[in-house]
C-alpha cells in the first residue's frame, strides 16, 4: 500500500485566473515503474513492467528542450502531444501494459513513472 499526493496547479498571468487542485490517493499496490527513455522518430513502445499489477497513475515528462513527443494508449494512436518541457499527470485504466511514444523531429529524452493502483 502506498500513499499518493497528487497537486495540479495553473495560475494564468493574463487572466489572473489560478487553479489548484490536490488529492491524496491511497493505492492498493506499492509498485511503479520509472525510467528514463530516448524517444526517436519511430514508435517506441514503454512497456509498463509486470511488477505493476493493476495500473493506476501515469506521470510523463518530456525532457527536450525544442521537439515534441506524442503519446498514445494503443499502437499509432496518438491522444496527448507534450511540447518540450511540459508534463501531464493521468490515471490509467487498470489493464494498460504499454504507451506508446513517438518524437516529432528528433530523438527526445522523456521519463515515465507508472504507479501501481
Amino acid at each position: 500500500m502506498s500513499s499518493l499526493a497528487i497537486q495540479a496547479t495553473i495560475n494564468d498571468t493574463t487572466t489572473a485566473l489560478n487553479k489548484v487542485a490536490n488529492l491524496s490517493v491511497t493505492t492498493t499496490g506499492n509498485q511503479f515503474d520509472f525510467r528514463r527513455v530516448e524517444v526517436t522518430t519511430a514508435e517506441y513502445t514503454f512497456t509498463i513492467s509486470t511488477d505493476v499489477g493493476d495500473c493506476g497513475y501515469c506521470w510523463i515528462r518530456n525532457a527536450d528542450a525544442t521537439n515534441y513527443v506524442e503519446v498514445g494508449f494503443a499502437t499509432t494512436v496518438y491522444y496527448l502531444k507534450l511540447l518540450a518541457g511540459q508534463v501531464a499527470l493521468f490515471p490509467l485504466v487498470a489493464a494498460q501494459s504499454a504507451l506508446y511514444l513517438k518524437a516529432n523531429t528528433a530523438t527526445c529524452e522523456v521519463e515515465v513513472y507508472v504507479h501501481e493502483a
